[in-house]
């Protein structure tokens, strides 16, 4: 992920012994699409130290939490684990939610 856009491999999610679930990939060839104007980016605990939310998912597994796309990306505390896209009629990201991974 940069700044304007998001490139990934297709994958889908499948149950696993360890941590639930694992990402699986579908296609060898990655894509990338752009990240739409106002783009909303989720997790499950927050984006930041200390953060007050707790673990906070809908019936997917997917965080509720939002944050900004900076944090989601930075690194220094969260990592992001096969975040679900989701995407508006032009082809633009729209969402990117976070999957719960423990």
């Amino acid at each position: 992920m940069d700044a304007g856009s998001i490139t990934w491999a297709p994958a889908r999610i499948v149950r696993a012994e360890s941590n639930n679930t694992r990402a699986e990939a579908t296609a060898d060839q990655v894509r990338t699409a752009r990240i739409a104007p106002g783009a909303t980016f989720r997790t499950p605990l927050g984006c930041t130290p200390n953060a007050a939310e707790g673990l906070r998912l809908d019936g997917e597994g997917l965080g509720l939490v939002r944050c900004t796309a900076h944090d989601f990306t930075s690194g220094a505390y969260y990592l992001p684990y096969a975040p679900r896209l989701t995407f508006d009629a032009r082809g633009e990201i729209v969402e990117v939610a976070d999957r719960y991974h423990p």
